[in-house]
């Protein structure tokens, strides 16, 4: 909320799996976070923020689960996720 106050645009990533989540199958794994779930969270925050074909980087803030998600796709090397996401 403090970033959003000072005018940054800030998307909250809810992954599958949780009590918000359409569904409550578990029939995914960290693979599917980090390969899919993530790459597809970027693409949508860039193109929604006209980031798309700017070049411009954005600011990936996690913890936790979100933590190991990030740090699993940046490990292969996805790359959606590291030509959006500067280490």
């Amino acid at each position: 909320i403090a970033l959003a106050r000072r005018c940054f645009l800030v998307y909250a990533f809810n992954s599958r799996g949780n009590r918000y989540s359409p569904t409550n199958k578990w029939d995914f794994s960290w693979d599917d976070h980090a390969l899919k779930d993530l790459p597809a969270s970027i693409a949508f925050v860039r193109s929604n923020a006209g980031l798309s074909n700017s070049g411009r980087n954005i600011t990936l803030i996690a913890h936790s689960q979100g933590a190991t998600i990030v740090l699993a796709a940046l490990a292969r090397r996805d790359p959606v996720v590291t030509s959006a996401v500067k280490p």
